[in-house]
């Protein structure tokens, strides 16, 4: 198990060079900054897990988050809440990065 607070998310547009390969050349690639919380491995979901620290924090592919979770303060530490089980599964749905949403101006 590995819980962590995300920080931020990078957007990062490859070159076009040969140094990134074929199957990143050119690419756009979403990268998540994340400070792990330090749970000792437990599992939410099934216990109640708490933590007081954080490591160093690190950066990895978007992809690699599975699901979102809550945390409360409690007595000096933080608790987990994570209720999302064998349920949720994260999609990620491939649309244009630079494209701006569209809003309908009736709800401004």
């Amino acid at each position: 198990m590995f819980y962590g607070c995300l920080e931020q998310i990078l957007v990062c547009q490859l070159s076009d060079v040969e140094l990134w390969g074929p199957e990143l050349r050119g690419k756009t690639r979403l990268l998540a900054l994340i400070t792990p919380c330090s749970t000792q491995g437990k599992d939410a979901a099934r216990e109640i897990t708490l933590y007081s620290t954080t490591t160093t924090a690190i950066i990895t592919d978007l992809r690699t988050i599975c699901a979102k979770v809550g945390r409360i303060q409690t007595r000096g530490k933080w608790g987990i809440i994570d209720r999302s089980g064998g349920l949720v599964k994260t999609t990620f749905v491939t649309e244009d990065v630079d494209s701006e949403p569209e809003y309908d101006s009736e709800w401004f």
